[in-house]
This record gives C-alpha cells, structure tokens and sequence, in this order.
C-alpha cells in the first residue's frame, strides 16, 4: 500500500511539474500580503497535516515540487528550506 501511494505521489508529481504549478504558486506567494514567516508557518501546517492523513514519504515527495520554488522565491536559503520540510 505504501508503494502504491509513493509510485502515485510520483506520478502526480510529474504532472505537476509538468503542467508548471510550481511556479505559478512560488509567484502567487511572493505577491501575498503577509510577512514571510507567516507563509512559512502556513507551509508548515500543511505539512503537518498532510503528513497526518496521508504517508509521510508520499507527502513529502508530492508537496516537494510545489512548495519548495515557493520557499525560494521567499529568499529562504534552499538548505535550511530542506531541513524545515523533513
């Protein structure tokens, strides 16, 4: 069950970045209103969350591509963005 969910995360990971989310959502959050921890902190209950209904492994490799050019472009350095997410 556990491979399924992280060969489909993969699938859809692919998608994703195929039809160029990434960037539209890292451009949407660099024009949101908020302070850039607030964003941060939003991020972070996502992961929490998504990690409580679905496999950490599958969550990780699905919420990666989307949310990880969105922490660049917040000017967070991509090595401290890695640690926060893990």
């Amino acid at each position: 069950m556990v491979l399924m969910l992280v060969a489909a995360s993969a699938v859809l990971g692919h998608f994703i970045t195929v039809t160029d989310i990434p960037s539209n959502v890292a451009t949407w959050v660099g024009t949101l209103p908020l302070n850039r921890h607030v964003i941060m902190s939003i991020i972070f209950l996502i992961y929490l969350f998504g990690g409580s209904v679905i496999d950490d492994l599958a969550f990780m490799i699905l919420a990666t591509p989307i949310f990880f050019p969105a922490i660049l472009s917040l000017g967070y350095d991509p090595i401290w963005a890695v640690l926060w997410c893990q």
